[in-house]
């Protein structure tokens, strides 16, 4: 039983060591020695828990994926506005997991190996279909690509101004009503007089 709590904290320290190493140098410039050394273990000691590399990453991975897809299962049973903030929480709610370095690997879509891309990428037409219900009618593409560009954004200027991971869900914590309002915002209120009209 210790040897598996003793495997199961040497994988966290893993994983928490790779997401921190993630966000500082991206996925295609960390390298598994640079893990084993921030863990304190040998290479070999390393491969014992995780294969490779993609492996580590995948593991990275699954849990925001899971955690917007949950959002996505949750949101399905909602409608209009609660059904918006329902799944734009969620993919605030996986940016936070792993100190966000899971999703600043996604910003970097090169740098990850082609079936996690492919993962990741696929689920946001599904959002985009999910959120089409919840956008007011006029300019409704523009809206809902208008509103993802702008968590996005939000987002990457979060981790630029960031020192560190912990900094980064600090201020994402602290950033999620604003970055919430404002993707609400721009999906629900009038985008602006028509021309001519005062």
């Amino acid at each position: 039983m210790s040897s598996e709590s003793g495997e199961a904290g040497t994988r966290a320290r893993i994983l928490e060591a790779a997401s921190k190493l993630l966000m500082a140098r991206g996925y295609a410039r960390m390298t598994v020695r640079e893990i084993a050394a921030e863990v304190g273990i040998s290479n070999p000691s390393l491969y014992h828990h995780f294969a490779s590399k993609g492996e580590i990453l995948a593991e990275l991975v699954a849990e925001p994926l899971a955690r917007v897809e949950e959002a996505l299962d949750r949101a399905s049973h909602l409608r209009g506005v609660d059904r918006a903030r329902c799944i734009i929480g969620g993919m605030l709610d996986a940016l936070e997991i792993h100190s966000g370095a899971t999703m600043a690997a996604f910003r970097i879509a090169g740098e990850l190996p082609e079936p996690y891309r492919d993962l990741a990428l696929a689920m946001r037409p599904h959002i985009l279909e999910m959120l089409s219900d919840t956008v007011a009618d006029d300019h409704r593409d523009l809206r809902l690509t208008m509103a993802i560009a702008a968590v996005d954004g939000a987002v990457a200027d979060l981790m630029r101004v960031s020192k560190d991971a912990t900094a980064f869900t600090k201020n994402l914590r602290g950033s999620r009503d604003a970055i919430l309002e404002l993707a609400m915002g721009i999906l629900r209120a009038p985008l602006g007089s028509e021309p001519g009209a005062h």
